[in-house]
């Protein structure tokens, strides 16, 4: 499964680019996530527990195109991934503590993926653009 962070507004999502953000906008590739990995990582940043963040990964996508995904992460998950200071330690524990397989972030990955995402979440809040994670089968 491909996969890609990047930020944008709400107002700019439209079926185009959910065919193939990486054509428009910057993204950060992080392949084979989903709302159970992203919770868990935002257990790690801090944000609450993963029952209580799963939910909040809403996926959304073309009416017509169930190969293709998107979610729209939390601003306090934007905030904390802008604001990550220990990107090292947090990568290991997200990479190597999941009680899961799904959405496995490869281990030489996960420091590289949340560093430049953590870099994305900087400019889209200068931008004032939120995050999202895309994916597509």
């Amino acid at each position: 499964m491909l996969g890609e962070f990047f930020a944008a507004r709400e107002s700019e999502i439209d079926d185009q680019l959910l065919e193939a953000p990486y054509e428009r906008l910057e993204t950060v590739e992080a392949t084979g996530l989903s709302e159970v990995s992203l919770a868990r990582l935002g257990e790690i940043l801090g944000l609450g527990t993963y029952d209580d963040l799963v939910d909040h990964f809403v996926l959304t996508g073309p009416a017509d195109n169930d190969e293709v995904g998107l979610y729209r992460l939390p601003r306090n998950f934007d905030d904390a991934l802008a604001g990550l200071v220990e990107v090292g330690s947090a990568a290991r524990r997200w990479v190597f503590d999941r009680g899961t397989a799904e959405g496995r972030v490869a281990g030489r990955d996960g420091e590289r993926v949340l560093r430049e995402v953590s870099a994305l979440a900087r400019r889209a809040r200068d931008e004032q653009r939120e995050l999202w994670y895309w994916w597509s089968l």
